[in-house]
């Protein structure tokens, strides 16, 4: 259908329709002559059209009633809410230089004085006899509401009403639908496959890689009426064969697919009922495996899947695999180009650095970002003109590195049940003091370690006689948007180690462990008939894992482990010995040393809550929310260190 016919039979109002043609055309336009090559997904003309269906959609379903003068108001607004996005309008608008980020960030802003100073745009109104003061009416509620389409501004603070020419216009609805059509917009659509590989030539953001792959598996969004559900259809490459592991990262990916609808339903939601409308409350991500994918597509989602991995992930050990996996993924790509896999190794080995300057005592993804590095450094630059089959000689040596990270850092190690024994360990400083494990009735955990697993797992401490309490870690805490915890790390630890045979185990807040401590006598919830004696340095141990060892052998880890470690000084006589358990790859090498930022903070509020109107609240009231990240644990607080490529050279000998 005609854009012209299109608009008719949206408008009773002649002059509106024409209006909006032109201005649509204006936009195609400008997105023609725009040649950006910044690497965000596709705000142009498209991305118009596609929020437009979907903003009828809402209109539809939700059974919204607008008035010619709103109509014209939102469409307008959902056809010029990105062109500030636009490369050359940017650089008219801004007339100096910026960055690509600054540009993004200012989009909303951008886009309000074209619409202000554009006298393209403003012939367009004068021509249809629209008035100078009228037109700035017009103008000033577009760029009110449009505003509103970027979460870094809440709907709730949008004007709820404001009038043109005594007819009342409801702003904050208007702001909403197009906020949700501009967030429903995340499918196939908005998929420029042409685009996608030209961008591989440059300098393509594994971040932005992850908007663009994401649009690229959501294959469709169906908004359920009845059920007041988004259904978001999320297509997968069909796993190779059943060892095929990426549970975890599918559910990581389905979560952030559903948070960012959802954090918008729940935010318009008030908007809704407050003219008693129906509306979508609730997300469903549906994940379907399909066959047909190639080689080369599946291996470049499952790297994006890996680099969300290395930053999200709750331990070290599972970071590390994920950094050499992101290496894996790209070398398992059939290039046609020497270029293009230049340059995505050249963003992975960015995207790394970037992610271990946020996590400075983790020495072991350090590690393989320095060797990845010497390796990359041999490379030949595209602009050499070097021949393409070189691509087959350099993947052999990222093989044979992959090939040594795997070794070195012992991630693939598999111990079994009783493979190992220490009987007796000996404390760093003085060989007199000795914690006999066979003695031990009380384990302390915190921080989820799979090293400290491994080593209670092959280590003989499945037994009847064996407490454990495992304190949850609450700095690491993760809830939704709809405030249901996401992630507890004290969860994740206790149901690991139940499914690795261990059954006693209690769980319990970190505040409660000085009063555990103190308790002068143990009841177990398992059997409160059995009284055991008061905790002791005897019976008694604090089992850690690490991030990182320096030289002089402190350790750094989640913010919490020191409080942990003081607490556990407290009991008297010599305190409950805190014991490391670590593989000799997380030590840093000769020459190199742990930078320690105490100062470092997490980034987000979501460890505190998911629900943004607590949060609100709080910003409210200049209330500071603090959630420090990382501690440095001195050697001196240390009992012993224990590798486990010791242990497994004890199973060695042993067997």
């Amino acid at each position: 259908m005609p854009i012209q016919n299109r608009w008719n039979d949206i408008f009773e109002n002649n002059q509106y329709a024409k209006i909006l043609n032109k201005v649509t055309e204006l936009i195609k336009n400008l997105s023609a002559s725009s040649n950006s090559m910044d690497y965000f997904t596709p705000h142009d003309d498209s991305h118009c059209l596609s929020v437009e269906k979907m903003v009828n959609l809402l209109i539809e379903k939700c059974d919204i009633s607008l008035t010619d003068t709103e109509k014209f108001i939102l469409y307008l607004s959902v056809w010029t809410h990105d062109v500030g996005m636009l490369e050359n309008i940017a650089k008219t608008i801004m007339n100096r230089s910026y960055s690509v980020e600054e540009r993004r960030d200012k989009h909303d802003e951008i886009s309000a004085k074209f619409l202000n100073e554009d006298p393209t745009f403003k012939k367009i109104f004068t021509d249809e006899n629209i008035s100078e003061g009228l037109f700035k009416a017009f103008t000033n509620n577009i760029n009110i509401i449009s505003k509103f389409h970027r979460r870094a501004n809440h709907i709730i603070e949008c004007p709820k009403e404001r009038y043109i020419d005594d007819a009342i216009i409801k702003s904050r609805l208007i702001a909403s639908l197009l906020r949700l059509g501009d967030t429903l917009h995340v499918d196939t659509s908005r998929f420029n496959k042409k685009l996608f590989s030209l961008l591989q030539f440059g300098n393509f953001d594994r971040l932005a890689r992850l908007h663009w792959l994401k649009s690229y598996i959501v294959s469709s969004i169906y908004l359920d009426e009845f059920s007041g559900t988004v259904v978001v259809l999320v297509d997968l490459p069909a796993p190779k064969d059943e060892k095929d592991e990426n549970a975890e990262q599918v559910e990581r990916l389905k979560n952030i697919i559903k948070d960012n609808i959802l954090e918008d339903l729940i935010e318009t939601k008030v908007v809704f009922k407050e003219y008693k409308l129906d509306f979508f409350d609730t997300v469903e991500v549906r994940i379907h495996s399909c066959p047909g994918y190639s080689d080369n597509e599946r291996n470049d989602i499952i790297g994006i899947m890996n680099d969300l991995d290395i930053i999200l992930s709750p331990n070290t050990s599972r970071v590390m695999r994920k950094a050499i996996e992101s290496i894996r993924s790209i070398i398992d790509i059939k290039y046609d180009k020497y270029e293009i896999f230049y340059n995505q190794l050249n963003q992975l080995l960015i995207n790394l650095n970037r992610i271990s300057e946020s996590k400075p005592c983790h020495v072991g993804l350090k590690k393989i970002i320095k060797k990845f590095s010497l390796i990359f450094t041999q490379f030949q630059k595209p602009q050499d003109r070097i021949n393409n089959n070189i691509i087959e000689e350099y993947n052999k040596l990222l093989s044979e590195l992959i090939s040594d990270l795997e070794r070195d850092s012992g991630i693939n190690i598999k111990y079994e049940k009783n493979s190992i024994h220490y009987p007796e360990i000996s404390h760093r400083n003085n060989s007199e003091r000795k914690v006999n494990l066979s003695q031990i009735k009380y384990i302390f955990l915190f921080g989820y370690s799979e090293m400290v697993i491994d080593f209670l797992y092959a280590n003989r401490m499945i037994s009847d006689e064996v407490y454990i309490y495992v304190f949850e870690c609450s700095g690491k805490r993760k809830f939704s948007i709809t405030n249901n915890i996401e992630y507890n790390d004290g969860i994740k630890y206790a149901t690991e180690l139940a499914k690795k045979g261990f059954k006693k185990i209690h769980l319990l807040p970190d505040t409660s462990f000085a009063s555990l401590l103190n308790d002068p006598n143990i009841i177990s919830e398992f059997n409160p008939n059995i009284i055991d004696k008061r905790i002791n340095d005897k019976n008694s141990i604090l089992l850690f894992g690490t991030n990182g060892i320096d030289h002089d052998e402190s350790c750094g880890h989640t913010s919490g482990h020191l409080m942990m470690i003081n607490t556990a000084n407290t009991v008297k006589d010599n305190g409950i010995p805190v014991i490391i358990i670590a593989s000799r790859f997380k030590k840093v090498d000769q020459g190199d040393t742990i930078v320690w930022k105490p100062e470092l903070k997490r980034e987000g509020n979501d460890w505190l809550s998911g629900d943004k109107n607590y949060i609100k609240e709080l910003e409210k009231h200049n209330i500071k929310i603090i959630n420090y990240k990382e501690d440095e644990i001195p050697a001196d607080k240390i009992f012993n260190i224990i590798y486990m490529e010791d242990c497994n050279q004890t199973n060695h000998n042993q067997s």
